[in-house]
């Protein structure tokens, strides 16, 4: 079975495909593309994601987010995200989601 890895990196999508540990593609697979809140949450998680670093010809660094407020916002979309693609993936892919935001959105679940 193949895997859904969810994780964050710079000027990339959050969901790779992973066939025994070895990237498949960057990106959703085709077969999951039709779930548009899925696919429209992930471009703006990419695109909050990118817009917290500096990367200019002499300087790349990550900034952060303006404020708590947005910092919170984006851990909501993640989540989110996160939720949907487990329920898009069913039967059909092991998904497995970065440790560090698995630490990192713990707060989310934490009631």
């Amino acid at each position: 079975m193949q895997k859904l890895r969810f994780a964050l990196e710079y000027h990339c999508d959050p969901v790779w495909v992973l066939d025994r540990n070895r990237l498949v593609n960057a990106g959703l697979p085709e077969d999951l593309m039709s779930e548009t809140k899925l696919v429209q949450l992930l471009k703006d998680i990419s695109a909050d994601y990118d817009s917290a670093f500096i990367d200019t010809s002499v300087e790349f660094s990550y900034k952060g987010f303006p404020d708590k407020e947005k910092e919170t916002e984006f851990d909501k979309k993640l989540y989110k995200a996160i939720e949907l693609l487990k329920k898009a993936a069913a039967d059909k892919y092991e998904v497995e989601i970065d440790s560090v935001l698995t630490e990192e959105l713990s707060y989310l679940t934490d009631n």
